[in-house]
């Protein structure tokens, strides 16, 4: 009989890791359920470079499917995924998205960029899109650099929405005029091209 007093958060954590993994390499799915930061996009990155680098030796390019169910984080950090979702799509490979429970900030920028036809989301879930964030400190001159970058970010940010979904940029330009957190339904979703599919 299995005593529940002897299971440490860590080991919890280490038995989540071990089935996140199992789920990717043996599976195909990757779950992304964490906030956007380093240490979770270094391991969506390494496990759709370590398929690839799989896939080659065995010729073959299945599906790979990403589960999303994040708030989001830095902005940085997911642009290196996108870039690999953009790049394995153009070499021939489809990527499913679903957004589990919820696709905020970046995590919903991740879940537009799977394969068009292929990106799908819970029927309950939530998506947010909303302005990019960020701190600014130091001289006059500094602070006018930061603000040139968070400029850009968000002319980056737009132009992939744009790509990847049926938004307009009147609507990216709305949501950056009204400065509040936009949340969207499943179904507000699918009439704008974010999603495909509602599971």
């Amino acid at each position: 009989m299995r005593n529940d007093s002897f299971v440490t958060p860590f080991m919890k954590d280490s038995i989540v890791e071990d089935m996140k993994t199992q789920s990717a390499l043996k599976h195909r799915t990757i779950y992304m359920s964490e906030s956007v930061d380093e240490d979770s996009v270094f391991k969506l990155n390494y496990y759709l470079d370590r398929i690839v680098r799989l896939d080659s030796k065995l010729n073959t390019k299945e599906p790979i499917t990403i589960i999303i169910s994040s708030f989001g984080g830095s902005v940085y950090e997911i642009l290196s995924s996108i870039s690999r979702l953009e790049k394995m799509q153009e070499d021939g490979y489809i990527i499913k998205t679903i957004i589990d429970a919820k696709a905020m900030s970046c995590g919903s920028l991740l879940s537009q960029c799977g394969s068009k036809g292929h990106r799908y989301a819970n029927r309950y879930s939530t998506v947010l899109y909303h302005q990019v964030s960020s701190a600014t400190w130091g001289t006059l001159a500094e602070m006018e650099v930061g603000i040139e970058e968070t400029q850009r970010l968000w002319n980056l940010m737009k132009s992939i929405t744009l790509k990847h979904t049926n938004v307009s940029d009147e609507w990216f330009e709305n949501l950056k005029e009204r400065n509040k957190d936009l949340y969207l339904t499943p179904e507000q979703c699918l009439d704008l091209g974010i999603i495909d599919h509602i599971l």
